[in-house]
């Protein structure tokens, strides 16, 4: 989340990650990468933003190594 402002307001952007799987072959040109995709979600909540990230590394609820 980052926060912008001009003389007339206040305004915010707000990225989230995207929800591919990096494993499907599909993208496999980024496996060299050392940055992996994150997948989270974003609410805006009386006009204050919160970003929520999946809880997916080692150890955590979603890894893939419960399923």
């Amino acid at each position: 989340i980052k926060y912008y402002a001009n003389p007339q307001q206040r305004i915010f952007a707000c990225d989230v990650g995207c929800g591919v799987d990096d494993k499907q072959m599909a993208f496999a040109y980024a496996n060299d990468n050392k940055q992996r995709s994150i997948i989270s979600a974003a609410v805006i909540i009386d006009g204050i933003p919160y970003v929520e990230p999946m809880p997916c590394g080692k150890g955590e609820k979603y890894h893939d190594s419960r399923f």
